[in-house]
């Protein structure tokens, strides 16, 4: 006996929900892990009022955990860019089209597998928080 038509539209539509809570776990840990990461790359850096686009010659590095992107200009400058969408991993490397000088909130970045170079994600930066260090009292 096959299922009705709306009874197979139900098993379809609930089949990813069941991927994604058997991921869970695993998801949970390595946002946890980047959270860690997060804290560690912008310790001792004080946050300030984010901006809508940085300049593309400013950054000297950029790193993806998860799905934030800190931008590293220098040891006293980054800045943390949490984006929407699915990045890909740590590992991938970052693609941006632009069509400017400037990075800015809503534009698509690409991540691509460094070995194989296979498109592994997208995702829509948002508002650029700079973390700065205090210059030193003297």
């Amino acid at each position: 006996m096959q299922p009705t038509k709306p009874l197979a539209l139900i098993l379809i539509t609930l089949l990813p929900l069941v991927g994604a809570t058997a991921s869970s776990p695993r998801r949970e840990a390595a946002r946890l892990a980047n959270d860690v990461r997060i804290t560690k790359a912008l310790a001792n850096l004080t946050p300030e009022a984010p901006v809508p686009c940085i300049s593309l010659a400013t950054p000297k590095s950029s790193s993806l955990l998860g799905d934030t992107i800190l931008y590293r200009v220098s040891g006293r400058l980054t800045y943390r860019n949490d984006t929407r969408g699915i990045c890909g991993s740590r590992d991938d490397i970052l693609v941006t089209r632009s069509w400017g000088s400037q990075l800015c909130r809503g534009d698509v970045v690409r991540t691509v597998d460094r070995l194989s170079g296979f498109h592994t994600g997208s995702c829509v930066l948002g508002n650029f928080v700079p973390y700065r260090r205090a210059k030193a009292a003297q």
